[in-house]
């Protein structure tokens, strides 16, 4: 049984933003640990 990212409220907009928000975040704390 297969849905639609839009069963979940999720469009690809949506996830993009989220993939995009994930990224900056993960990028930063990357840029934290390489300064210490």
């Amino acid at each position: 049984m297969l849905e639609s990212n839009s069963a979940y409220g999720l469009d690809d907009a949506a996830l993009g933003r989220l993939r995009e928000d994930w990224t900056a975040r993960w990028r930063s704390q990357v840029a934290v640990s390489e300064r210490e």
